[in-house]
């Protein structure tokens, strides 16, 4: 049983020794073991491991976490229930017990967990787990596993089909739009992989990055690969087009590589919303600052029409960077090109459009990346490119 330490009248103790006595409230008898609750928590042991080491077979258990707390919460009950101090006393030296046994070894194995870092990770994975690791200095890992859609409870889908999506800073926007197309109810896994400001499977970049991407590339062997990517004229997007040229080399090389691991390929063309300009656009300036120049028009009421880009089609129909990606596209008989610009061009004006002419909500903003308003335009050109791959490949797959 639990058993409750008499008061110092009980014990009769002198007052200099009763202090001694009172630091020790209550106790648990050896011979109070419950092999109930000790074979609860063998069970939940066991659940978790298995979880980790066969989470397909077991995927819930993760529950043994749960099992857990309740037994801890159970024990913790029956000790303070026992105690005849103030319940105030009772909570805190209770609570005081229990952060001098944990902290020190808390911060003990995070302090040799951070060292370890240095030596054991490198650069690129380093700085991928460091903000988790000093959220979890504060205690709020949690919260910080939240605000990257991280719940506790979310698990990856029940269908078969793996997605990638791969780019520069377009890819985290495009990720959400195939998150629509790929419920989790046919797929299993969709990997986000974006370096800023590079197109990472064409130019140099962090070597340790580069090395990250391929090995997840060959472990996960995705079905469907989305190439995201905005076309620079910095980086060369829009150098002459030549079938020899070294960007060409460049490109043709990663993508017959990346098509040994993958079913299909989508790569998306060049738009004319880049803030960097070049002749093409004649209206190049209303390119940088577009949000604080299209709020500005609403605040004065001024005509937003001249907002709107007048561009060569042509350039985009014919331009250096479109003739490179078709000429991959015709060496790669799994590559298909997605025409991003088809949604914003106004056929009859010849414009593209950088807003919404009837909800007057802009396409993108300052840094050319695109708003809610400007994803939605989105869906429906990649669910036509797509859906009929995936009705293909899950046919394939039910025949098996």
């Amino acid at each position: 049983m639990i058993r409750k330490l008499a008061d110092c009248n009980d014990l009769l103790l002198p007052k200099t020794d009763c202090g001694e006595a009172r630091k020790v409230e209550y106790s648990i008898s050896k011979s109070d073991h419950r092999s109930d609750i000790a074979v609860l928590r063998a069970i939940a042991i066991i659940a978790v491991f298995a979880f980790h080491f066969y989470p397909k077979i077991f995927p819930q258990g993760f529950l043994g976490v749960d099992i857990f707390f309740v037994i801890s919460g159970y024990l913790i009950m029956r000790i303070l229930s026992i105690s005849d101090s103030p319940p105030f006393k009772k909570i805190s030296t209770f609570y005081y017990r229990r952060i001098k046994r944990i902290f020190p070894l808390f911060y003990l194995v995070l302090a040799i967990t951070g060292f370890a870092m240095l030596f054991i990770y490198s650069i690129a994975w380093t700085r991928r787990y460091f903000p988790f690791f000093s959220s979890s200095v504060y205690m709020r890992l949690n919260l910080r596993m939240e605000t990257f859609d991280m719940s506790y409870f979310d698990q990856n889908g029940t269908g078969p089909l793996r997605v990638m999506v791969i780019g520069n800073s377009y890819a985290p926007q495009r990720a959400l739009v195939l998150n629509k197309i790929f419920p989790k109810t046919i797929r299993s896994t969709l990997d986000l992989v974006a370096y800023p400001g590079k197109v990472i499977l064409y130019q140099k970049f962090s070597k340790d990055f580069a090395i990250y991407l391929w090995e997840l590339i060959e472990k996960r062997k995705p079905h469907f690969v989305f190439i995201s990517m905005r076309y620079v004229k910095a980086n060369g997007d829009f150098d002459p087009f030549e079938e020899t040229d070294r960007r060409t080399k460049k490109y043709l090389n990663a993508i017959q590589h990346l098509s040994l691991h993958s079913r299909k390929i989508f790569i998306e063309t060049a738009l004319p919303f880049h803030c960097e300009p070049f002749v093409e656009i004649k209206n190049i300036a209303n390119t940088e600052d577009f949000l604080n120049d299209f709020v500005d028009h609403l605040e004065r009421n001024a005509t937003l029409e001249k907002l709107n880009l007048s561009v060569d089609k042509s350039f985009f129909d014919a331009g250096p960077a479109i003739r490179r990606l078709e000429f991959i596209a015709k060496k790669c008989p799994k590559c298909h090109l997605i025409h991003l610009e088809e949604p914003y061009f106004d056929k009859e004006k010849e414009i593209f459009r950088m807003f919404d002419p009837i909800s007057r909500k802009a396409y993108i903003d300052n840094r050319c990346h695109f708003t809610p308003s400007g994803l939605h335009l989105q869906f429906e050109l990649f669910r036509k490119a797509v859906q009929p791959h995936i009705h293909k490949f899950l046919r394939e797959k039910h025949l098996k």
